[in-house]
């Protein structure tokens, strides 16, 4: 049979004799699915041959898909697509330029897009050969309208064909090569296809000097990131490991204006990332008619550690927004940070910043770095939005150990504990008052702080106060106002007797050897 002798040439490597024998059977019953079979395995033995070689191979591959065999020829289409990709793989790692190589694998592209592939390891090795090719390339010869190809339109292109419903199981995990560790391909995928979407789409224009206008203009596609947002989502639910869905969810819901969907999603993000200062410069886009907020993400980024170099952009946007405030002080030194930086770095001093330090307003005597306090002060803010979701309750102060940096606090006889505040930026005093946002650690009491602020002590119902003769009982260096202790270092320092007149300041307390509740001194003054 012409089948057997086609398939003993082919695997022989006389692949010419092969292709004889196979394109005269197949002349003479076109239709017959056995001599498309036997035509299109000896195709795929000369595409193998040609790979790395684009005019041959993109021939042969036009070839194999003119024979239109069914789309149920797995095996056949799992064999071409590592065929395929591996000829990719090769061209990518040529040395011809990047726009030579990119034609190329686009070239096969166009081709391949006319098929239909079901989800398999070799179609994943397909994609990810495309991926590697079209993914975030940038025109490096320079901008020429004449020779500029969109490279993030292959991109969507490419999505668009595939969809997100043909991933394997293993498209999902991390891998290693050569002991570093990649991330998966599909993370690979939402991170390459966001940039895109984000990027948006070339608006069409009438105007004069239109290919200029055609790369310039541009909007996002707003029912292809719905779509995109819907696999996501899904991705999100099942993958929460994967460190910047939600970055990327956020900045395509910023991009579309749907604000309030962005805050829902950058929170848990920022929280996260609550150490990187780009997360805070991230969510400060998500309150575009809050200036005070913008102020307070901008300043919590400021306080983070990162390289000079990479906050110039964090500090001209605050100098912007200070100005609004007319806040001309801070904003002066903002001004001056951004100049400092771009010094430093051989970068240009912009026009906007130079027609800002020719206002009246412009303060020419400010130091760099001036406003730390300012950053501190405004950034409490920005930590509040991180956890609108936890109660925000009163406390008072009631121990303090200062060698820990620990305090005990108190907000009434139900909720109580100790927290440390080595990082907090506070000097906390016994029936020091502070509005609080708490995460309980553990069984013991131990509370970890998220957000604090100092605050009256009038608003406490754990602090008051009382008026009256000290007794101090015989025997004893410690005594009472009615029912209130007052301790041995009060009557001490303070210097009082038996019979005094006393105004103290209270706080509640727990007796800990009687096992019950009651109020303590920690401020006295003589009437």
């Amino acid at each position: 049979m012409p089948a057997k002798d086609i398939k003993e040439l082919r695997e022989s490597g006389k692949l010419e004799e092969a292709l004889i024998m196979a394109k005269n059977e197949f002349d003479v019953a076109p239709d017959n699915i056995w001599t498309k079979r036997n035509l299109a395995w000896v195709y795929y033995s000369l595409l193998k041959k040609h790979q790395g070689n684009q005019d041959d191979f993109l021939s042969v591959l036009i070839k194999i898909i003119e024979l239109k065999l069914p789309e149920n020829e797995n095996m056949f289409y799992e064999q071409l697509c590592w065929a395929v990709g591996m000829h990719n793989f090769k061209i990518s790692k040529d040395e011809e330029v990047a726009m030579n190589k990119f034609s190329a694998i686009k070239s096969v592209f166009y081709q391949v897009r006319s098929l239909s592939f079901v989800s398999s390891k070799g179609y994943s090795f397909l994609l990810k050969s495309f991926h590697n090719e079209f993914k975030g390339i940038k025109n490096s010869s320079g901008f020429n309208t004449d020779n500029f190809i969109n490279f993030s339109e292959s991109y969507r292109e490419l999505i668009l064909w595939s969809g997100f419903n043909s991933f394997g199981e293993e498209d999902f995990l991390p891998n290693e090569v050569n002991g570093r560790k990649i991330i998966s391909f599909v993370e690979q995928i939402i991170i390459a296809y966001s940039k895109v979407l984000l990027e948006g789409e070339p608006l069409k224009t009438d105007e004069p000097n239109e290919n200029l206008l055609y790369l310039s203009k541009r909007s996002i596609n707003a029912s292809q990131v719905d779509s995109f947002l819907f696999f996501l989502n899904k991705i999100i639910n099942l993958h929460p490991e994967y460190q910047y869905t939600l970055y990327y969810k956020s900045k395509l819901l910023l991009a579309l204006n749907r604000l309030e969907e962005a805050k829902n999603s950058l929170i848990p993000f920022v929280k996260q990332k609550k150490n990187d200062f780009w997360v805070w410069e991230l969510l400060s886009e998500a309150f575009p008619e809050d200036v005070d907020l913008q102020i307070g993400c901008l300043c919590k980024g400021l306080t983070l550690n990162a390289k000079e170099s990479f906050l110039v952009k964090v500090h001209e946007k605050l100098a912007n927004l200070l100005i609004q405030k007319e806040l001309f002080l801070e904003a002066s030194i903002e001004i001056l940070n951004t100049c400092l930086i771009r010094k430093k770095n051989n970068w240009k001093i912009t026009n906007d910043l130079t027609n800002l330090m020719n206002q009246g307003w412009y303060n020419k005597e400010v130091v760099k770095n001036g406003n730390t306090d300012f950053y501190l002060k405004h950034s409490k803010l920005a930590e509040e939005l991180l956890y609108n979701n936890h109660e925000e309750i009163v406390i008072v102060v009631e121990h303090i150990n200062d060698s820990k940096k620990v305090v005990n606090f108190i907000k009434n006889k139900q909720v109580f504990g100790f927290f440390s505040y080595k990082h907090l930026n506070i000097n906390p005093e016994v029936g020091s008052v502070f509005k609080v946002r708490l995460n309980q650690i553990g069984e013991e009491g131990f509370f970890k702080v998220l957000t604090i602020k100092l605050c009256s002590q009038s608003v406490s119902e754990s602090v008051s106060s009382v008026s009256g003769n000290l007794r101090i009982l015989e025997n004893k260096n410690f005594g009472f106002i009615q029912d209130v202790f007052i301790t041995p270092d009060l009557i001490d320092n303070n210097h009082l007797k038996n019979g005094d007149i006393v105004n103290a300041k209270t706080i509640l307390s727990f007796n800990k050897k009687r096992n019950e509740w009651g109020w303590k001194a920690f401020k006295v003054a003589k009437d």
